[in-house]
């Protein structure tokens, strides 16, 4: 009979850890989901918009960021968002 409660407690144990996860693996997708926004390309987007890497596409807007052209970068924290109107402007232009 212990054996079957113990049995029971770990599984138990196991679907709990497996729900963190779960929760934990949704909750950052939706955290990104929130980050993005509307009016605004991430990293992400740059890079695939341009086709390019992750590496250049970093350099690329820390150096916008930095001269203040050809579009408007902002930076919160470690993160940049690139406005959409200034970026689409300047990627018609070109």
């Amino acid at each position: 009979m212990k054996e079957i409660f113990a049995e029971s407690d770990n599984i138990r144990a196991k679907l709990h850890y497996d729900l963190l996860e779960i929760s934990v693996n949704i909750n950052m997708t939706e955290r990104r989901n929130y980050m993005k926004s509307e009016n605004f390309y991430d990293i992400e987007d740059i890079q695939e918009i341009l086709g390019i890497g992750r590496n250049a596409a970093y350099s690329f807007v820390q150096k916008a960021y930095k001269e203040k052209t050809p579009f408007r970068v902002i930076k919160i924290g470690k993160l940049y968002r690139i406005t959409k109107v200034s970026f689409d402007k300047w990627i018609s232009e070109e």
